[in-house]
């Protein structure tokens, strides 16, 4: 919906409105106002109401019918309008657990590695392929925790929302720093740090697109 009171361009007005489980509206925060945040209005300019107008014949009384915010939402007819999840978060969700799946099997399985050269730093290749399947892993989850939190609406995606832009640039930075640390590393397990933090990085990405386009 958009308010038309701004001149001639429509400004859009974005709501997070909650139904209950027949699909009735039963509230509705305001959000944002153009790129407004909804900070930048008072209390009472936050609201959301309807009226409806009905013109009376001669020497009859006029009526506005007033109604609460239900009545500027549609309400949902089925239970595919409720929940729906998305192709693209569908395969998402599928390369997650793609991702978890490489990353359990790779620390459950224990490859046979040759003995290191040189005595003084043995372990040094070894430690660096964990901590890269360790960044990975928590890059990994914190992209599930994300999208739990997002399809469960108990966090709003918009525009200029801190806590989004800081999870996402974490998330980044963990997969960076996972690929980082595959690089001196080989076999098997490297080869997983390297796909799990390539594909959890654009997971984020693609997260990052979508919480600026909301």
């Amino acid at each position: 919906m958009y308010v038309e009171s701004f001149g001639h361009e429509a400004v859009p007005a974005v709501f997070d409105v909650r139904y209950s489980n027949n699909g009735k509206p039963l509230s509705a925060t305001l959000i944002r106002v153009g790129r407004w945040d909804a900070s930048k209005f008072q209390l009472n300019e936050r609201l959301l109401g309807a009226s409806t107008f009905k013109p009376a014949d001669p020497g009859e009384r006029q009526t506005i019918a007033v109604e609460d915010m239900s009545g500027c939402f549609d309400q949902l007819t089925g239970r595919s309008d409720r929940g729906q999840i998305s192709k693209e978060t569908i395969a998402s969700l599928l390369l997650s657990l793609l991702n978890i799946c490489l990353l359990g099997w790779t620390f459950a399985c224990r490859e046979n590695e040759p003995p290191a050269a040189s005595p003084e730093s043995p372990n040094e290749t070894p430690s660096r392929t964990a901590l890269a399947l360790w960044l990975a892993s928590a890059s990994q989850l914190l992209y599930l925790v994300l999208v739990a939190l997002w399809l469960s609406h108990w966090m709003r995606f918009y525009a200029g929302r801190p806590v989004v832009g800081y999870t996402v640039l974490t998330g980044l930075a963990l997969s960076a720093c996972a690929f980082a640390a595959s690089q001196s590393g080989s076999g098997f397990k490297q080869c997983v740090a390297v796909f799990v933090s390539l594909t959890t990085g654009l997971l984020w990405l693609l997260a990052g697109v979508v919480s600026v386009a909301v």
